[in-house]
């Protein structure tokens, strides 16, 4: 078993904001467990229920190629920048399998947040600092 963390920070975080629904930002690829990810941000939700709701998405997206099944504990964290140490902490629960853990099987396979968090409770919290959202 193999635990790791990226830090994905969104710089000019106002500027993206205005994206439209299924639009997303997307990291730099890092290294987990000898496999290729990527953490996709859409502002503005990726589905139209969760814009009309008002929240943005959240989604690990596995960006390499695999020969057998993986089995994966995912949490996303919002940090909080007033240095406080408030910082928002999601685990994902499989709704299929009642379980922390996601059995991945294909490259481009997505796990995340539909509804992660109300882009208002976002925008007006210590989570966006100078214009700067950090993601865990």
């Amino acid at each position: 078993m193999e635990k790791g963390s990226h830090e994905f920070v969104i710089d000019n975080y106002s500027q993206w904001k205005g994206m439209g629904v299924g639009e997303c930002i997307e990291s730099t690829s890092f290294m987990v467990g000898g496999h290729k990810w990527v953490i996709m941000f859409y502002p503005r939700g990726r589905t139209e229920i969760a814009h009309k709701e008002g929240c943005t998405s959240l989604y690990l997206s596995l960006d390499s190629s695999i020969t057998s099944l993986l089995l994966i504990c995912l949490e996303f964290s919002i940090l909080d920048q007033s240095c406080r140490g408030n910082h928002l902490v999601f685990p994902y629960v499989s709704s299929q399998q009642k379980s922390p853990r996601l059995l991945v099987s294909f490259r481009g396979s997505t796990y995340g947040f539909r509804k992660f968090i109300k882009w208002s409770s976002l925008e007006s919290s210590d989570y966006v600092k100078d214009d700067c959202l950090k993601i865990s």
